[in-house]
């Protein structure tokens, strides 16, 4: 990290500029940092409100902002900060700025997540208390997303043995849900809370899904306690799939909404069923798989969320035979599944 944190001044003009993550893969694809952009914006064509939200960055109250950042002892990393996790880089559009109170050092260590359903069953309460207390137990790191319900328990849970990570919606100074506020400080003490949010943000609902990929590109593996078929459970799963993590689900009652989310997880085979707590740890054992240059080239692409063979044709510069081949290849390893007869997804475990 930049030993201060006005050291991150365009990182954080390029934050609150607040712009679309599909915008800021391009901005990534085309300037080197933050630095880079604001020094030749007109590099690429902007809109006009993209202009007007440039023009709004030269507004921030300076003292304002790092008064709030120092009284609530933040620390700025930045993708391209040593202590930025590597695992997060491989994620499409990852954030470029984290804004982390407690213990730093976290980012770094082997992480597994655990989300569920707000709406929380006595039974989906006991299995996350459990489950986050023995996965924390084994030296990983909890992450989850400080909602009610499921989440809250796993951020308990894991807080009796080890440590845990939560991820906000909103800005690091804003306190999300309210009566989570003991909650929060105690994740400070014995974990950290981090956002991508300017200082500020509100907790405004189609954050919650872009939230969603930090919790699960942050982790090896998610854990699925309760959810129902449309709830951000589900995009956090699916996440977790796109991004080539293990997903794994508690079964539950055929005739509760609140199993149904798991139980669709588990029959598509998007999910592995969990009963025991040792259904999970094997998975964390590390695959050595050798790449060729070009495999490997594939395969990150593919992580990166370029699925389709059209667009690996396009972007990887391959021809169709040898594409073919290498996506063969990738497919015999074990890193990839064909999930259409154009598209594919990967499915190595990250770790």
């Amino acid at each position: 990290m930049r030993q201060r944190n006005s050291d991150y001044k365009n990182d954080l003009k390029f934050n609150f500029c607040d712009f679309s993550l599909r915008f800021q893969k391009i901005i990534t694809r085309n300037f080197s940092s933050a630095d880079d952009f604001f020094e030749n914006p007109n590099k690429i064509t902007l809109t006009k409100k993209q202009h007007l939200k440039l023009e709004r960055s030269k507004s921030i109250d300076w003292k304002k902002l790092f008064d709030i950042l120092e009284g609530l002892n933040v620390n700025l990393v930045s993708i391209d900060d040593d202590e930025y996790p590597e695992e997060l880089k491989t994620i499409y559009s990852p954030p470029l700025l984290l804004y982390v109170r407690g213990d730093v050092s976290l980012l770094q260590k082997k992480k597994f997540s655990i989300v569920g359903s707000r709406k929380v069953s006595p039974y989906g309460k006991s299995i996350a208390l459990d489950f986050s207390q023995k996965i924390a137990s084994t030296g990983q790191v909890v992450v989850s997303g400080l909602a009610m319900g499921i989440d809250s328990f796993a951020h308990k849970g894991s807080l009796k043995s080890g440590k845990t990570i939560a991820v906000m919606a909103t800005g690091i100074d804003i306190c999300y849900p309210s009566f989570n506020k003991v909650l929060i400080d105690r994740i400070i003490e014995n974990g950290a809370v981090i956002t991508e949010c300017f200082p500020g943000t509100q907790p405004e609902p189609y954050r919650f899904p872009i939230r969603n990929r930090i919790i699960s590109g942050l982790s090896w593996g998610t854990l699925v306690v309760e959810a129902r078929i449309k709830s951000g459970s589900l995009i956090t799963a699916k996440s977790a799939i796109d991004q080539g993590r293990e997903v794994f689900a508690i079964p539950g009652d055929i005739g509760k909404l609140y199993c149904q989310g798991t139980n669709y997880l588990i029959k598509n085979a998007m999910a592995h069923i969990v009963i025991d707590i040792n259904d999970i740890l094997p998975y964390r054992t590390k695959r050595e798989i050798k790449l060729s240059q070009d495999e490997e080239k594939i395969f990150n692409l593919i992580r990166e969320g370029v699925m389709s063979f059209d667009d690996l044709l396009e972007v990887g510069n391959f021809d169709f035979g040898k594409l073919s081949g290498i996506l063969f290849q990738l497919e015999l390893k074990g890193l990839i599944l064909k999930v259409s007869n154009n598209s594919y997804r990967g499915v190595e475990n990250g770790i």
